[in-house]
């Protein structure tokens, strides 16, 4: 049941007041206003622009038939629009629960809400989301920095997609991922991470436990000496449970590292050395707690490179050590499920694509399993390959050393004509032969076949 009816203002009621009649004309003496059941089947009155009441019957009647399209199924519930800000908003809120919510809320607030601005959500095209991009990089961000910043807006646009309804393409997907320049894996000689171990000092404890477990450094500050199982596998496993102040890791989930053979009595005696009183493995030297999220451990181990007189690659960070571990363990065993569980990281496509470093001992030794030249061939390769002897070709072309000899096939090129000719030819081979020769037609199949036995 639909029906319009009309609200005076302040100048439709001094008419009255006069005694005169009232004017039912919008927005000059007052509002019309709209009576219907929306789409949930509630009763709904609610102001509209309409200036007569003609035109405010149409609007009524109108969003009623549309509410009952909604409830018959035949149309999908109206969404009101929203603007960008609206939606970095609700993003925000929605993100409260992501370990990074820090990051988030600064590329929200400095970046993409501004850049935006009050623009409808439905109003935003592929070329806004791009010239986003191209502010970033103008600022001298890093690819990298731009890269997470196009993740992050796509994520909020999917979310406004997924679950607020109010888009039905997110403007992100016509774009393409930033590329990302990936460089190779710088690690450490032996001997320079034995250096830095040896000139460490207080800090050696915490070096040896990051180069011999992979331990991000928000899960070495976060370490607790209940974490460590010492009765469990051979000498202990250490739990990786949490990262900071939060309860999680970065991935999420929880993972076990064993504790390396090396690595077992320099824990011990760090744990005599720290009292039964402390909690933390590695506490802050200062207050006794939990080490800050801005703790500078990159600056603590490039002084302890400048006391072992090691220079430290261009780059280098404290994560160069996690990196260093992932490398130490695939190449020593070859396993790269074994390194991601480890490392603790989701796919072990992530392992090898940025943690693992190029073995050039392995690559060397599969490279000298072949030879090109006769003169190099080692004893068991000239044992099973025959070098064809350098000649003149047609053309005055020489041939290439290091093409194994086919003698075998001369020998069977005249065996196949041997046997070809033991074979009797099938019928009408002869007149095939005839007509090449004489170019006279060959006679048809019924005149020259025998006949067929019945």
């Amino acid at each position: 049941m639909t029906s319009v009816y009309f609200r005076p203002n302040r100048a439709g009621k001094a008419l009255l007041a006069a005694g005169k009649r009232l004017r039912r004309e919008a927005p000059t003496y007052g509002t019309w206003w709209l009576r219907y059941r929306d789409e949930a089947g509630r009763k709904v009155r609610e102001a509209c622009e309409a200036r007569m009441e003609a035109e405010a019957e149409r609007l009524v009647h109108e969003k009623a038939m549309r509410a009952e399209r909604v409830r018959a199924g035949l149309e999908k519930m109206p969404v009101p629009p929203i603007s960008c800000a609206e939606l970095m908003e609700k993003y925000e809120a929605a993100s409260q629960h992501l370990a990074s919510i820090k990051i988030v809320r600064s590329q929200l607030r400095r970046w993409i809400a501004p850049h935006f601005g009050k623009k409808l959500v439905t109003q935003v095209t592929p070329a806004d989301c791009e010239a986003l991009l191209q502010k970033s990089r103008d600022a001298g961000q890093a690819e990298t920095t731009t890269r997470v910043l196009y993740i992050r807006a796509r994520h909020a646009f999917e979310y406004a997609r997924k679950k607020l309804l109010v888009i039905e393409k997110n403007p992100w997907a016509a774009l393409s991922h930033p590329p990302l320049p990936r460089r190779s894996v710088t690690v450490l000689r032996p001997e320079q991470i034995a250096a830095l171990i040896a000139a460490a000092g207080p800090w050696r404890p915490l070096l040896l436990v990051a180069v011999l477990t992979g331990m991000r450094r928000g899960e070495l500050a976060a370490l607790r000496w209940e974490d460590i199982d010492w009765s469990a596998g051979a000498n202990g496993v250490i739990h990786v449970r949490r990262s900071w102040g939060r309860d999680t890791t970065k991935g999420g989930k929880e993972r076990v590292v064993p504790v390396h053979p090396q690595l077992r009595p320099e824990l011990e005696a760090h744990q005599r050395k720290a009292g039964a009183s402390q909690e933390l493995v590695f506490p802050s030297s200062r207050s006794g707690g939990m080490r800050h999220s801005a703790w500078p451990a990159t600056a603590l181990l490039r002084n302890i490179a400048v006391r072992a007189g090691v220079v430290l690659p261009e780059r280098y960070t404290f994560h160069g050590l996690r990196k260093q571990f992932g490398s130490l363990v695939h190449q020593a065993t070859g396993d790269l499920v074994a390194t991601q569980r480890l490392l603790g990281h989701s796919t072990p496509q992530i392992t090898a694509a940025v943690y693992l470093s190029t073995d050039v001992a392995h690559l060397e030794h599969q490279m000298g399993r072949f030879r090109l030249v006769a003169g190099e061939h080692t004893p068991s390769t000239q044992a099973t390959v025959q070098v064809a002897p350098v000649r003149e070709a047609a053309g005055n072309h020489p041939q290439l050393q290091g093409i194994p000899a086919m003698p075998a096939l001369e020998s069977a090129a005249s065996d196949s004509r041997r046997d070809s000719a033991a074979r009797p030819s099938p019928p009408g081979a002869a007149w095939r032969r005839t007509r090449c020769a004489t170019g006279l037609p060959r006679p048809r199949w019924s005149a020259c076949a025998p006949p067929r036995s019945t």
